[in-house]
């Protein structure tokens, strides 16, 4: 998953998921916030508007959402891609 592939679940919407905000790095136009959607998991970065990130700081659980098709999966022995229709 990239930082731009996550999203802040709008009024209504059902999160997919959660990020532990940790720390949110302002950037002018955007930002990125870090964190952990497990506390054993690696550090995730999701980008933000400016907007989203006026309304979000740390230690905070972010709701987000992610389209399926942004997910990509890999086989962790071999590195492959778990993608449909890879070889």
């Amino acid at each position: 998953m990239r930082p731009h592939d996550f999203a802040p679940a709008r009024d209504g919407a059902r999160a997919a998921t959660k990020l532990n905000v940790e720390i949110v790095e302002a950037l002018g136009f955007e930002a990125f916030a870090h964190g952990w959607l497990k506390a054993s998991g690696p550090l995730v970065i999701v980008r933000l508007e400016a907007e989203d990130a006026k309304r979000v700081q740390a230690g905070e659980a972010l709701p987000l959402m992610v389209a399926p098709a942004h997910v990509h999966l890999f086989d962790p022995a071999t590195g492959r891609s778990l993608d449909a229709g890879s070889p």
